[in-house]
């Protein structure tokens, strides 16, 4: 019964994980896209965010770049976590996130 339970609990910690990943990772690329900022700029909002929302210790990582597609400039963040096991089960690939955000000056 207690294996049963904390797998529950990890499932749920998993799911938090990655809408916590998805959010940082969208919320940084518009930070990025702002004409004012640099693409450095949506990394650092990144790593700050991902450090105060979940434990510092949980291995991540963060990269930030930029595309040019036929529409514009895009500013891309992909966050990678490395989600422990918790119970029975575990996950098998690290929690990865992407944002994407149309850059406010294009040129």
């Amino acid at each position: 019964m207690l294996a049963l339970t904390i797998s529950v609990i990890g499932v749920a910690l998993f799911g938090f994980c990655r809408n916590v990943a998805i959010d940082v990772a969208i919320e940084s690329a518009r930070w990025s896209a702002l004409a004012d900022q640099p693409i450095a700029a949506g990394c650092e909002l990144a790593k700050r965010e991902l450090a105060a929302t979940l434990a510092a210790s949980l291995p991540s990582r963060v990269s930030c770049d930029e595309m040019f597609t036929s529409k514009g400039r895009v500013m891309v963040v992909e966050i990678l976590i490395d989600f422990p096991s918790l119970g029975l089960l575990s996950a098998k690939a690290p929690i990865k996130a992407v944002g994407h955000a149309f850059a406010e000056i294009q040129g």
